[in-house]
């Protein structure tokens, strides 16, 4: 469930002098910004708490084995369909930020439960 992407708003003349997103010459290099996707560590919690409450009620509603087992398989089900919309979720919301939008300046804003997000920006590089 991870992912990257970068943008460098800007870039390079022809005599080696560096431009910003506006094409205007700098004497600086542009900041890049890379974006990185990682499993939140809520699907996890949230994850260890469904295993946790069905463990719970077989251990105090289950009358039988069969009882039991579809308490489980209920909750191995949870599980999966936990695990799979987080990342189906997250993969999407991740490829629509816009990335390119960014001029160099100020910060990405991404308060989301599926996935974490980790901003990276550094000088543009030559070479």
């Amino acid at each position: 469930m991870t992912s990257n992407k970068g943008y460098c708003p800007g870039g390079v003349t022809a005599d080696g002098s560096f431009t910003d997103a506006a094409g205007n010459v700098t004497d600086t290099a542009p900041l890049c910004v890379s974006l990185s996707l990682h499993p939140s560590p809520l699907v996890f919690i949230a994850i260890a708490a469904i295993a946790f409450a069905a463990i719970t009620m077989v251990l105090r509603r289950a009358a039988d084995i069969p009882s039991a087992i579809r308490y489980l398989d209920r909750a191995a089900a949870a599980i999966a369909i936990l695990a799979v919309a987080s990342v189906v979720i997250s993969q999407i919301w991740f490829a629509m930020i816009p990335i390119t939008d960014w001029d160099g300046t100020g910060t990405f804003f991404y308060p989301f439960p599926f996935g974490s997000v980790e901003l990276t920006t550094e000088p543009m590089s030559v070479g």
